[in-house]
């Protein structure tokens, strides 16, 4: 699974309309929104399977996994918005502690005038590929709007999907050290102090939260940068090795089968 990294203070916001062809499982410390404005897509969180309907609105809270199966549909268009703290500030906790009865909403059954959401949703997909200031100031203003909508829609609660939401929010420095930091030699006691967690409490919410251990969780992203290497570039895997923060040729070979179920020599032969 991915676990990406998508915002921060240098660009609190994403957005784009696309046609929602598919991505791999993956998530992140942000909460995205998804609003179907032709045809309808399928997503899975967690271990449940949606679909989101031409004029209905999907809510992923942070650290929710999620999924787009692989789908063509001519003509569908999806206007997708990921927005951090960084942007929404202390008003992002809204949607950290909120209960989702249903990921898939429509804006005409919640609260307040659905003529206003709409009108922002239609305008942030107008103004997502724009560069000019007067339509990012727009797009900005619709974006606020939006996350003003939905905040003052949900209830406060635990989050329904995904278990303890603190958990999830609470090993993210862990998973950052995973993603940069993998050429280190980075060891649990590392990890669980840059969560604050004792070394027992940091395993078991880590594992609760990604599914597999730390250390297993450390060698799927240095095998990933050495499948990368292996198939770019000529170096020897003794080199590569160490590149990614695994030294010792045997155990890289050892750790690199486990992950791959292939040698590292094997897979670079069948890249070729």
């Amino acid at each position: 699974m991915l676990n990406q990294n998508i915002l921060d203070e240098s660009a609190p916001y994403r957005v784009f309309v696309s046609s929602m062809g598919g991505f791999l499982a993956h998530r992140h410390a942000d909460i995205e929104l998804a609003y179907c404005l032709k045809g309808e897509f399928d997503v899975i969180l967690g271990r449940r399977r949606y679909t989101v309907g031409e004029g209905e609105l999907l809510l992923i809270p942070p650290m929710l996994p999620h999924e787009i199966p692989s789908s063509y549909a001519p003509g569908r268009r999806v206007l997708t918005a990921v927005l951090g703290p960084a942007l929404l500030r202390d008003e992002f906790s809204a949607f950290t502690e909120a209960t989702l009865p249903s990921p898939v909403l429509r804006p005409e059954e919640l609260p307040g005038d659905s003529g206003e959401l709409l009108a922002a949703l239609h305008t942030a997909a107008d103004r997502a590929a724009s560069v000019s200031p007067s339509d990012r100031l727009a797009l900005l203003s619709a974006l606020f709007c939006i996350a003003s909508r939905l905040a003052a829609a949900l209830p406060a609660g635990k989050p329904d999907e995904g278990g303890d939401l603190c958990g999830r929010l609470g090993v993210e420095p862990a998973l950052e050290l995973i993603r940069h930091g993998y050429r280190a030699p980075l060891t649990v006691e590392d990890a669980a102090a840059a969560t604050g967690y004792s070394k027992s409490n940091f395993c078991k919410i880590f594992r609760t939260v990604t599914g597999e251990t730390f250390h297993r969780a450390l060698n799927r992203r240095r095998i990933r940068a050495a499948r990368d290497l292996l198939r770019s570039t000529p170096l020897p895997i003794s080199l590569i090795a160490a590149e990614v923060g695994i030294p010792e040729p045997k155990t890289f070979a050892r750790v690199f089968k486990e992950v791959e179920g292939c040698s590292p020599h094997t897979y670079r032969l069948s890249r070729v």
